[in-house]
């Protein structure tokens, strides 16, 4: 079921009702002394209202940064010329071949003639940690235990044309 989309003049009625409801309750001349029902029927409908346009508000922005992160990763950057051969220069989507076999940090073997498709990646600093995610499968390298492997990155995978 679709929800209905956000209409923020119904958002201000709620809170108009629950500024109404809550002067209500809190004006002291209009109840006799000793009679806290009013007063307590008033807040609750109060702490009703108000939380339903909070909630309505809250969803509402969840919403508008849903739809700016989905168009922001929409689009994929191309890559900088300047990376091209490097493990920061694979593109999403593209087809990319090992031409020389070798093993990855855990001991994966990626051996020549494979083909693979990048989808993306990821860097830990703390570790020196690169995580490549193909479609077919992970590489995990690491700074120093596979600085060949990234400093010659193009002599091991080459982009498919």
């Amino acid at each position: 079921m679709k929800r209905p989309k956000y209409n923020p003049i119904f958002t201000i009625l709620l809170y108009l009702a629950a500024a109404f409801f809550a002067i209500f309750a809190l004006k002291p001349l209009d109840h006799p002394p000793g009679s806290w029902t009013v007063t307590i029927m008033m807040l609750g409908l109060f702490s009703v209202f108000y939380l339903w346009a909070l909630l309505r508000t809250l969803q509402a922005r969840d919403e508008q940064r849903a739809e700016a992160y989905k168009t922001q990763n929409a689009i994929p950057t191309p890559p900088r010329p300047e990376l091209e051969g490097t493990a920061y220069g694979l593109t999403p989507g593209i087809k990319y071949k090992v031409v020389r076999s070798f093993k990855d940090f855990y001991g994966n073997s990626f051996n020549e003639h494979e083909v693979l498709t990048f989808k993306e990646q990821h860097f830990l600093p703390y570790h020196g940690g690169y995580t490549i995610i193909f479609v077919e499968r992970s590489l995990f390298l690491q700074e120093n235990t596979n600085k060949d492997i990234l400093e010659n990155f193009s002599e091991h995978i080459v982009k498919l044309t």
